[in-house]
């Protein structure tokens, strides 16, 4: 066997390698002429097509071309040999039964030794993975357009200026049909006020100067008229091959209607705070942040001079420890009796003033900060002094209260206490406390005063609220007390979890009120009369007012709200207050402060008070801000000095006359006599009437303009009553 027929047996295996591969692929692959006719298919390419390879071999290679191929068959085989980038990858192939087939096709064109150009085609069946991105895109369509049609948001497409979809958000939000938004203009839903910016924020998103996604707000004009806020944001894209802008649109009415509310809110606040007759102040890091009016009132600056500085600038040296200590120990978290005092000096007249403080840890500007409301005491502080002279075995109730805690199960009965309620009962040990786990009556005076108050906590926590009262009950020991009792249910929805109260021995404040009420009227004048009632009124009606407004007045705040203003007053002073409240908001000159009586709707009470306002806007209106201080107790002072005063001077007046008769009625020869005993007589009258009016003024002294006109009164009556003694 010589080379050339090695040579041929070689080429020979090699061809017949290639041809079992060429039929055993599972690509089909067929090769084409110049002129566009199979030249061999393989088996692949004839499953895939349907046809036999004697069906093919021969035929134009558009056979197995779609329609719409066979029309430019030709241009497209001459793109085929010239390897042109611009066929797609991706066939749609006609089977010998009509069908289409989706395959994946690559093509080389390759000139053979003799000069012949031919075409090597391979094809690969992706009509399963078609099938499967058809029905993932047909899927993802209706996921989006199921979004699309219930997002919460309103969707649209402009273009030009013209609406030309909307989901049913859109149509819910416009309240027009979706053919009539798609036969508008979108800028005809938009408020004239806002137009001008939509129209410029649409330009310059359409050329591009904005970012993709910004937010905006404007108002849409609903069908109906309505007027309704919206947020916008959209995004360029394009629309059929035109540039359009999608919007996104979110109702914001509420939003903005709660905006608007707290607004209101935030100057309500601030029209209470900046009329307060408490300072207040706001801490953070040793320094002032805040403060409003009536602060600066207290230490004589302005708030501007105070903020910024140190809190401890005007308190008192020998205070300023005490203040340091509870301050820090307060940010750090610990627990920090409330209503300290210290003293604080003004800086305009020098003068120190007794200070109350209550202290609450807030977040201010996103940090730690100490809420702190200064009351100003100096007067009480005076009191409490004179008392501790006159009452020395007392002590100031309020700062040594103890305060007791118990927990009642839902039948009433005693599972704990703490140890102040222990020392408050005098109960010894837990089994004294077991037995008030059967029955608490024997912590009350009778059992009638038992059923009764059980009735009224009863009441009260089915109703949800809590109960507050003050009431005499009994100790172990069988001493009886007075205790302020403050309870509610642990959780009001279920009233089995049972109920908390807070017991607090008040005795000694009882007994220090019954010695208030023996002690001298000008002292229990300053005492029962530091809480004021607090009102603003607007167009003839109340539309605010605090706590002891309606105590005083014996009205409900519905009641109160809905009747006119002067509806409390006594008929006989309602002109008066009605011509000083007009004068006020005419702007014009009035007395600062001025008295009157109200009548208590409940009890029928005739009360005098006294009124001082200021004018205020109230929700944009003008309107009154009014203290209203109970005076019933003073009015009644000024007609007992007068009658007490008038007595005395009569029955004085009555003995010197009888001694004057007397005298008259003696011998010639005790003129000298009768001449010193009138004259010491009425010195004697005289002085022991100035010295009353002087004990009277230091009383008065004590808080200026109280009592100025009853001593006014008293002096002059004094010196109307002088009488000359004879030489």
């Amino acid at each position: 066997m010589n080379a050339n027929s090695i040579t041929t047996s070689s080429a020979h295996d090699d061809y017949e390698l290639l041809s079992t591969a060429f039929d055993a692929t599972g690509t089909g692959i067929c090769f084409l002429d110049e002129s566009g006719k199979f030249l061999r298919v393989n088996h692949a390419f004839c499953g895939m097509l349907g046809y036999s390879a004697d069906q093919l071999e021969g035929h134009h290679w558009t056979l197995a071309a779609p329609p719409e191929v066979v029309a430019y068959g030709d241009r497209f085989l001459a793109s085929m040999f010239a390897e042109s980038p611009k066929l797609p990858d991706e066939w749609r192939i006609r089977r010998k039964d009509g069908s289409l087939l989706s395959a994946l096709v690559s093509f080389k064109s390759m000139t053979l030794t003799s000069g012949a150009r031919r075409m090597v085609v391979t094809l690969t069946d992706i009509e399963q993975r078609k099938s499967a991105e058809e029905t993932v895109l047909r899927r993802t369509k209706d996921l989006y357009r199921d979004v699309v049609e219930n997002v919460s948001e309103a969707i649209v497409v402009v273009q030009g200026n013209q609406l030309i979809y909307g989901n049913p958000r859109a149509v819910e939000l416009s309240g027009f049909t979706l053919d009539e938004l798609l036969c508008m203009p979108f800028t005809s839903i938009v408020h004239p006020d806002d137009l001008l910016a939509v129209r410029e924020s649409y330009k310059r998103r359409m050329s591009g100067d904005v970012p993709t996604v910004r937010y905006s707000q404007f108002r849409m004009l609903r069908k109906d008229g309505e007027t309704v806020w919206v947020e916008s944001s959209g995004v360029r894209i394009d629309w059929e091959g035109q540039p359009a802008v999608l919007a996104f649109l979110s109702d914001q009415s509420e939003r903005r209607r709660q905006e608007e509310a707290l607004i209101r809110s935030e100057e309500h606040h601030r029209q209470v705070v900046d009329n307060a007759t408490e300072g207040i102040l706001v801490l953070q890091d040793d320094v002032i942040v805040f403060a409003n009016s009536r602060m600066g009132e207290l230490v004589g600056l302005t708030r501007e001079e105070m903020v910024g500085h140190s809190y401890l600038d005007d308190v008192h040296p020998d205070d300023r420890q005490l203040v340091i200590e509870r301050y820090a120990r307060r940010m750090r978290g610990e627990h920090v009796e409330q209503n300290a005092m210290f003293r604080a000096r003004n800086r305009r007249t020098g003068q120190y003033i007794w200070c109350q403080v209550a202290v609450v840890t807030i977040e201010w500007e996103g940090r730690p900060a100490a809420l702190t409301f200064v009351t100003d005491v100096t007067e009480r502080k005076i009191l409490e002094d004179q008392l501790k002279q006159s009452l020395a075995e007392r002590e100031t109730i309020l700062e040594n209260s103890i305060v007791g805690m118990v927990f009642l199960n839902h039948a009433g009965r005693a599972n704990w206490a703490n140890r102040a309620m222990f020392q408050i009962f005098r109960i010894e040990d837990e089994s004294e406390l077991s037995k008030l786990s059967k029955s608490l009556e024997s912590c009350y005076p009778s059992r009638e005063e038992y059923l009764k108050t059980g009735a009224a906590v009863a009441k009260a926590v089915s109703q949800g609220i809590s109960y507050e009262a003050e009431l005499p009950m009994r100790r172990s020991d069988g001493e009886m007390f007075w205790a302020y009792l403050s309870g509610r249910a642990v959780n009001p929805n279920d009233l089995s979890r049972g109920t908390v109260w807070v017991v607090m021995d008040i005795t000694k404040r009882r007994q220090l009120e019954e010695d208030l009420n023996k002690s001298e009227e000008h002292y229990r004048q300053v005492v029962n009369n530091v809480t004021e009632c607090i009102l603003v009124v607007q167009a003839g009606h109340i539309v605010f007012g605090n706590p002891r407004l309606f105590q005083l007045t014996g009205y409900s705040q519905d009641e109160l709200f809905t009747l006119p203003f002067v509806s409390a007053i006594h008929p006989d002073d309602r002109p008066k207050v009605i011509d000083y409240h007009m004068r006020r908001l005419r702007d014009e000159r009035t007395e600062q402060y001025y008295n009157f009586r109200i009548v208590n709707n409940q009890s029928g009470a005739v009360i005098w008070v006294q009124l001082s306002s200021v004018m205020i806007e109230w929700e944009g209106k003008p309107a009154t801000l009014s203290f209203m201080t109970d005076i019933t107790e003073r009015k009644a002072l000024e007609d007992s000095l007068k009658q007490s005063m008038a007595e005395r001077i009569r029955l004085e007046t009555l003995q010197i006359q009888a001694e004057l008769k007397e005298a008259e009625l003696a011998r010639p020869s005790c003129s000298h006599w009768r001449r010193y005993s009138m004259r010491s007589r009425c010195e004697r009258l005289i002085g022991t009437s100035r010295a009353s009016a002087a004990r009277i003024s230091s009383v008065v002294s004590s808080r200026p303009g109280c009592f100025a006109s009853l001593k006014a009164r008293y002096i002059a009556s004094m010196t109307d009553c002088s009488i000359s003694a004879p030489t």
